[in-house]
């Protein structure tokens, strides 16, 4: 089975199209709202993906995500600004290619789920 993975914020960089041709199933989550109801609707999220968005803190999306599941949180950043990053399994710049995050977004979701069981 493909592992399912919630992308939440706006997908500038065509991260959706690329995770679902590498064989991902993405739901799309596009308010802090939806982003909570689709972490209540399934438990078998492998991994959330952030795209960091400037109207919506990475780090209140990454506080909505650890009360709702152990997946892995994974950020892209786009901006400079001091984030937390103890929030985040793992965080990309936007410059890292998708042959890269790709592989070590699998990686990571595989380690998640043995640890877990």
């Amino acid at each position: 089975m493909a592992a399912r993975v919630i992308h939440f914020g706006w997908d500038d960089s065509f991260r959706v199209p690329v995770l679902r041709a590498a064989g991902f199933e993405v739901w799309e989550s596009r308010s802090l709202d939806e982003l909570s109801l689709d972490l209540q609707r399934d438990d078998d999220v492998g991994a959330v993906v952030i795209s960091e968005d400037l109207e919506v803190s990475s780090e209140n999306a990454a506080e909505v995500i650890r009360r709702s599941t152990l997946a892995p949180v994974i950020l892209f950043r786009r901006t400079r600004h001091e984030i937390d990053r103890s929030r985040f399994d793992q965080i990309f710049d936007s410059s890292i290619l998708p042959w890269v995050w790709l592989g070590e977004t699998a990686a990571l979701i595989a380690r998640s789920r043995a640890l877990r069981e």
